[in-house]
């Protein structure tokens, strides 16, 4: 780690990751912080991806479970943005709150907690604090992943044909049965893509380093 904050400070961001990463695998807590801080926002290995965000949010859950203040922020943060999961405010407000309730995080997590629940509503809020102290008690969460963020005009389901012979889906210009899967080209590089069900409204599909399926509509 001493090594790692020696480059950090003169600036050396790309040799101090690999001292961090270093450090996070032998089980430091400092290093899992660092080595996720820097994949999930700071883009701290130069050809990362969208994958690299899960693996960022991975490292971050565990300095978190370890009990490291800044990564509850962390983990709050990627999911109030969507960043390698998908967007989820209820959790974010969980985290932001065992933030608050830490030595670093006691005014600054309470602002943040408090321009937070101006999105959302009484029962999330309830649902939040339950989730806080479920996280509290050691019953820690993961969040549901998301290689690309939900939001992503990137993937898109543009046609839809429903016959007695067959259905099929055409998906980033890609035309695909049920069952079949394809390589899709995104600006932050390629991801595998499974159809998983075509109806006349929407397709179900899996994309690959995601761990629950998702629903493409026409026209979103």
């Amino acid at each position: 780690m001493s090594l790692g904050d020696a480059f950090a400070h003169q600036f050396k961001y790309s040799e101090a990751f690999q001292w961090y990463r270093k450090a996070a695998i032998q089980g430091n807590v400092d290093g899992e912080f660092h080595v996720g801080d820097g994949l999930l926002f700071r883009a701290a290995e130069p050809h990362g991806n969208l994958s690299t965000r899960i693996e960022g949010l991975h490292w971050t859950f565990m300095a978190a479970t370890n009990l490291y203040p800044y990564a509850y922020l962390d983990m709050s943060k990627a999911l109030e943005q969507g960043v390698g999961t998908s967007i989820d405010l209820v959790q974010s407000y969980a985290w932001l709150k065992l933030f608050s309730e830490t030595s670093p995080g006691g005014i600054y997590g309470r602002v943040l907690m408090n321009s937070m629940a101006l999105k959302m509503g009484t029962e999330e809020i309830e649902r939040a604090q339950r989730l806080a102290a479920d996280f509290r008690a050691g019953h820690w969460q993961f969040p549901n992943t998301r290689v690309i963020p939900d939001n992503d005009s990137a993937l898109k389901l543009t046609a839809i044909t429903i016959s007695s012979a067959a259905s099929l889906a055409v998906i980033n210009g890609k035309t695909l049965l049920p069952g079949e899967s394809t390589i899709i080209s995104l600006k932050s590089g390629k991801v595998g893509l499974r159809c998983l069900k075509i109806d006349k409204d929407f397709v179900q599909v899996l994309i690959s380093g995601e761990d629950e399926p998702r629903v493409l509509r026409l026209g979103n």
